[in-house]
């Protein structure tokens, strides 16, 4: 809904214009709250807008220690061939600070298991970047939606998961003080702690309001 509000009777004066938020507290104001307008005989007003945007807490990630398991292999074991194209992407380091470049299919998958179970105990770039690949194997496992929005701590634009992991890991793999703090917002993504914007409207909380009594 546009939220315009037509028709007569409004004498001149001063307004004072407030949004009204649903209940539930997952609808998050990207519009200023409250709005004063001076009113003249037969103004049009249009300047105030208000919106709101669905925030949840992200769920369902897995951790580094569930894709080392035998669970975790059954569930790529089970993705379509293309799932490491992301990894295209994504910054795996080797203990040189080289990319770790993925095969298709199953082949890709034991390569990353094997990088994974060593980068966890190996240099700082590798550790690094291994929250990269966590995150990774959550979105193309659908475990997280890529296709929802993140807050973008650098940029402060709210981006697709899977484009937030692109940025951080050109930031992580040209040594940009910017990688710290993309790896912090990718952590709080695989510990199920970020907010997000869901991709899609029914994952959101109706809209419900308090009548007036």
């Amino acid at each position: 809904a546009s939220g315009a509000k037509t028709g007569g009777g409004f004498l001149a004066g001063d307004y004072f214009l407030r949004s009204m938020p649903p209940s539930g507290g997952a609808w998050t104001a990207t519009m200023p709250k409250t709005f004063i307008v001076h009113l003249h005989d037969r103004d049009f007003v249009t300047r105030p807008s208000f919106g709101r945007v669905c925030t949840i807490t992200s769920r369902g990630a897995h951790d580094a220690a569930f894709w080392l398991s035998p669970a975790g292999a059954a569930v790529v074991a089970k993705l379509d061939t293309n799932w490491t194209r992301l990894f295209d992407s994504i910054y795996v380091a080797t203990a040189t600070g080289a990319r770790v470049w993925l095969l298709r299919g199953t082949g890709g998958f034991d390569t990353l298991r094997n990088w994974l179970h060593g980068a966890m105990q190996g240099n700082e770039l590798q550790r690094r970047s291994v929250p990269l690949a966590v995150a990774a194997l959550n979105v193309v496992s659908e475990a997280i939606d890529g296709n929802a929005t993140i807050a973008d701590p650098v940029l402060r634009d709210w981006p697709q998961i899977r484009a937030l992991l692109g940025r951080a890991s050109v930031a992580l793999g040209t040594g940009n003080a910017a990688a710290g703090v993309y790896l912090v917002a990718v952590d709080k993504l695989n510990a199920n702690g970020a907010t997000i914007t869901p991709a899609r409207p029914s994952s959101c909380p109706a809209m419900l309001y308090s009548k007036k009594k």
